[in-house]
This record gives C-alpha cells, sequence and structure tokens, in this order.
C-alpha cells in the first residue's frame, strides 16, 4: 500500500477502501494550495450540480467484539 499515516502538510486522501476497517493511510502528495487533497484526489473530490447526490455509506461494520 502506498500513502502515509502521517500526511503532515501533504494530501489528506484516505488510501483505504471503503469496505475495509480504516487504517489511516492517507496520499501524503503535495497539497493544492489552500485545499485539502494534491490536484489528482482534488479533481475526484468535486462534482458536478448535474452529478446524482448519493450519499456515502461504508461497508464496514464497526460493531465492538464481545468481551
Amino acid at each position: 500500500m502506498s500513502g502515509t499515516t502521517h500526511p503532515g502538510a501533504g494530501c489528506l486522501w484516505p488510501m483505504w477502501d471503503h469496505s475495509e476497517k480504516p487504517d489511516h493511510h492517507y496520499c501524503g502528495g503535495k497539497r493544492l494550495e489552500g485545499q485539502s487533497y494534491c490536484s489528482n484526489h482534488y479533481v475526484k473530490s468535486v462534482r458536478s450540480s448535474e452529478e446524482e447526490k448519493v450519499p456515502f455509506v461504508p461497508h464496514y461494520s464497526y460493531q465492538k467484539k464481545a468481551a
């Protein structure tokens, strides 16, 4: 897996699949000025007003294990 767990001033695009438990690896690439993402991920993060709005629902279950 590429990316970093400590992006610092780098791109904050999550690098894990939404069907997986988050592992907190981020792109870490150079951010666009005033943005949270690099140029590649910024383009992916913006939708046009004509695109269908679909709510994000993660596939991973966050249920705690019984003790």
